[in-house]
């Protein structure tokens, strides 16, 4: 048996006061938080969105990694929904759930949306409220920008003014 919470086999069977356990044999990885991320490509080439959605994560990745933050992206998904012609005009004033109606929705995962501009700006992000819905403008896919939102997505707010955090901290609102 494997636990996927933990990342810990279980085989071992043994008794104590009459109630049958599982002892852990081996833990196969460390405790992390994975979850998955669905990238929905409406706007750009689908290809070198593609590409720079894949090195975004990679950067994630190893920077969770190095920060020990305890939180993995596991699988991504590339959506090309480029052709979507009544995708082709969403903004971040369309509700999370035209994102979801428009143009597709995987739940129990991250969706992020790259559409032409967020808040006039092609390298901005926003989050609905710390649901699992990101939009991105066309050239937001940046380490930083996807790291900020994604904390957004799990609840974390804005820590300017906020005692002992400085710009340094990845939910500084300026990113």
């Amino acid at each position: 048996m494997f636990n996927s919470n933990t990342g810990t086999a279980f085989n071992q069977n043994f008794g104590v006061d009459g109630v049958t356990w599982m002892r852990p044999t081996a833990v196969l990885s460390p405790r992390f938080l994975r979850f998955n991320v669905t990238f929905w490509i409406v706007s750009g080439n689908f290809t070198t969105q593609q590409t720079n959605a894949a090195a975004a994560v990679l950067a994630l990745n190893n920077a969770y990694k190095t920060e020990k933050a305890g939180v993995r992206i596991a699988f991504t998904t590339f959506m090309d929904a480029t052709g979507n012609t009544a995708a082709a005009t969403m903004t971040e004033q369309n509700s999370a759930q035209d994102f979801q109606s428009v143009v597709g929705f995987n739940p129990r995962e991250i969706n992020v949306y790259v559409v032409d501009a967020v808040i006039e700006s092609t390298r901005a992000g926003v989050n609905y409220n710390g649901t699992p819905i990101i939009v991105l403008g066309v050239n937001g896919l940046i380490p930083r920008l996807l790291e900020h939102e994604i904390g957004h997505a799990f609840v974390l707010w804005h820590v300017n003014g906020l005692p002992g955090f400085t710009t340094e901290n990845v939910m500084f609102p300026i990113v």
